[in-house]
């Protein structure tokens, strides 16, 4: 067996063993919300759920890493992948910024969905972070791009069990379980397949010279 069907098989060994925490944790997380709520324990359940979004986000961008090739326990990477656990957690901020209260009885009788829930929004605010460090050809800002679609799609795919995608002005219907599974396991090999592919046109259109290369988890262009 050769040196890189090693690699290959200790990569998809990773990629399983991530896939299969992520999997536990979005099925424990389903099962949190299940749980009736009490005065005693509502501000616990709605902190551990704001977490495992949190959690879910920072290993899916860690199948990115494993998809990419890249050692997962470099420093980058965790700090990546704190990055994008810190904007998945953050993300619902704005239940509190709506309700202008952390009281969770009027955080839970809003209306309609706060703003960093509109996925369309979100979506576009994250290719315009992809685009801008294209253009300044800054790859902190450009990584942080796709940490950010990887976080904030990661948060609205879970929510989206209950709730549905928030496309304005349109609502989906809520995401089917078994749907939510596929997209969630299969996210980051397209995330990286993309991120390739963007890389590889814009070194192509940059005329990049070919001792050059471009490691997008380094969050910089590194001379070989």
């Amino acid at each position: 067996m050769t040196i890189k069907s090693n690699q290959w098989i200790i990569c998809e060994l990773k990629y399983l063993s991530i896939a299969s925490s992520l999997l536990v944790i979005s099925i424990f997380g389903d099962h949190l919300l299940s749980i009736k709520r009490t005065p005693v324990n509502s501000y616990v359940i709605a902190l551990t759920d704001t977490l495992i979004h949190g959690m879910i986000a920072s290993l899916s961008w860690l199948l990115v890493a494993v998809t990419k090739g890249q050692p997962i326990y470099e420093n980058i990477i965790l700090i990546e992948s704190l990055l994008a656990f810190m904007t998945a957690s953050a993300i619902d901020f704005d239940h509190v910024l709506e309700a202008r209260s952390f009281d969770l009885k009027i955080v839970s009788q809003l209306s309609d969905r706060p703003f960093l829930h509109n996925t369309s929004l979100m979506l576009s605010i994250s290719l315009s972070i992809i685009a801008i460090g294209l253009l300044r050809h800054n790859w902190l800002i450009h990584t942080y791009g796709w940490i950010f679609l990887t976080a904030i799609f990661t948060h609205h795919l879970r929510d989206a069990i209950r709730h549905g995608f928030w496309f304005y002005p349109f609502h989906t219907k809520p995401v089917p379980q078994w749907l939510y599974v596929l997209t969630l396991t299969s996210f980051p090999l397209i995330c990286s397949l993309l991120m390739n592919i963007v890389a590889k046109e814009w070194l192509e259109r940059h005329s990049i010279n070919d001792n050059i290369k471009y490691q997008a988890m380094d969050l910089n262009l590194e001379e070989v």
